[in-house]
């Protein structure tokens, strides 16, 4: 099937191991002035996700629905090593006047976090400190990674003849971590080493 998709299809970059083997740039990705003019048509709803890191990089992705359901995710933060006094005033930023609700990992409103046992704030309440609106998120890998190949999937034998999800051109580590995905051998259900894909993590 991959081979028919390269040659018949001229899908390349798809390889047996790729965990979301319905990715195709050509259809996924659009150009970011193109979007935001179908977001600013017809948005209904808006919401951010974020991996939070703190050396490993923090990304947060900015994504709008519109009335055709199409989900659009428009913007990327994508930044390593710094503090959440740094990331936080860039996010909200980002966020503007929206007043989005961003969706988090539950860890970081744990206080039995490794990372806060030393002190009675979460990293939670850190960013909310600078004006940030997090809301704990649905944390289930498989559910997660279910819901993002179900967006991306097209199948016109069952009537889906264009995504469900569209990726600008600007979030580009969440389009590297999408090709670069590869199946668990062990748990082909999962990702393999999902731990290095923190753009994957935030979608």
């Amino acid at each position: 099937p991959y081979m028919r998709r390269a040659y018949l299809s001229g899908v390349w970059g798809v390889s047996p191991g790729n965990y979301f083997d319905s990715w195709e740039p050509e259809v996924h990705v659009m150009d970011h002035e193109k979007m935001k003019r179908e977001i600013d048509k017809d948005e209904i709803m808006s919401a951010g996700g974020m991996d939070y890191g703190v050396t490993s990089p923090t990304c947060v992705l900015m994504a709008a629905q519109t009335l055709d359901t199409s989900i659009y995710i428009y913007d990327e933060y994508y930044v390593a090593d710094r503090p959440i006094s740094y990331h936080a005033p860039r996010i909200v930023d980002m966020i503007g006047d929206s007043k989005m609700s961003i969706l988090c990992d539950p860890s970081m409103d744990s206080k039995g976090n490794r990372y806060v046992e030393f002190t009675d704030k979460t990293i939670k309440d850190e960013f909310k400190r600078w004006g940030l609106p997090l809301r704990n998120g649905h944390s289930n890998r498989l559910d997660g990674y279910t819901a993002i190949k179900e967006l991306l999937d097209i199948d016109p034998d069952l009537g889906k003849v264009d995504p469900a999800v569209y990726i600008s051109r600007k979030c580009r580590h969440l389009i590297k971590d999408l090709e670069n995905a590869q199946k668990d051998d062990d748990k082909p259900d999962f990702v393999e080493k999902d731990g290095q894909y923190h753009a994957l993590a935030a979608f």
